[in-house]
């Protein structure tokens, strides 16, 4: 009976956030200030890591395992749209936002194939 209720689709579904949370937390404070002091090459993961990790957690915030492949799809774009406009809109009007990054708009277009492959093409309702 325990089991049953720990592996649930809503507490599965809860845990991946969470551990998505862990290592966005990760990206942003740890690993960023450890390859800064290290200066190696990482393909821009530690400046642009977290929107690649964001994008995925705010996805299946918005997205629980109820919700149809279509509604899915719907939210994932809408999820995108929103993010690239934040991108584009701190290219016009800096700072105030945040700063533009063609790294970060790359590692968002990445977390929707992600997301995409991973979730919404293999999506079944429970």
């Amino acid at each position: 009976m325990m089991k049953n209720i720990l592996c649930s689709p809503k507490i599965l579904h809860f845990k991946k956030i969470f551990i998505l949370y862990l290592i966005g937390y990760f990206l942003a404070s740890h690993y960023r200030s450890y390859q800064n002091s290290h200066s190696f090459f990482d393909f821009g993961l530690a400046d642009s890591g977290v929107g690649l990790v964001s994008i995925i957690i705010v996805y299946l915030i918005f997205t629980p395992p109820s919700k149809s492949r279509m509604q899915a799809r719907k939210i994932l774009f809408l999820v995108l749209f929103a993010y690239l406009s934040q991108e584009i809109y701190c290219y016009f009007f800096p700072g105030f936002v945040g700063t533009f990054d063609f790294k970060d708009m790359i590692y968002y277009v990445l977390g929707f194939v992600f997301v995409y492959w991973f979730d919404v093409k293999r999506r079944r309702v429970i």
